[in-house]
């Protein structure tokens, strides 16, 4: 019984060193993506695995209860538009390849609305009514 023992020691040592070793062979997937954004406005990641592109790469993104799936494209590069402000996770997968080791957090804020071309016409008209108004008081 103690022959035994002693021999299935190290072959479960063994076995786990093999495996430990096998899980560090893979590449490790990286996703690069912005620390922040705006609701509404496109994120781009991309995911690399020891400084190479990686195409065909699942995508993970999770916001709030729900998770989006995307593939990245020839570039490595997948996109999701948020529609809601939250912390976006983001996580890369591939067979082959270990997967990111860490979920890359985006936060995602409500974007304020910046004046346009209707906000200057509506300046410009309202000084036009005011520069007439005041050329027939002095007349």
């Amino acid at each position: 019984m103690r022959t035994q023992l002693l021999l299935t020691v190290p072959a479960m040592l063994l076995v786990s060193m093999c495996m430990a070793g096998i899980a560090n062979a893979l590449p490790q997937l990286v996703v690069d993506a912005p620390d922040t954004s705006i609701v509404g406005q496109q994120i781009e990641v991309t995911v690399t695995a020891d400084g190479k592109l990686i195409e065909e790469a699942t995508v993970f993104f999770s916001l709030g209860d729900s998770q989006f799936q995307r593939r990245t494209d020839n570039n490595g590069t997948a996109a999701f538009t948020p529609a809601m402000a939250g912390n976006l996770s983001v996580i890369a997968v591939k067979e082959g390849y270990a997967n990111s080791k860490e979920r890359v957090t985006v936060t995602v804020i409500s974007g304020e609305a910046q004046p346009g071309f209707e906000a200057v016409f509506a300046i410009a008209g309202l000084l036009a009514v005011a520069y007439i108004v005041l050329r027939r008081r002095r007349r």
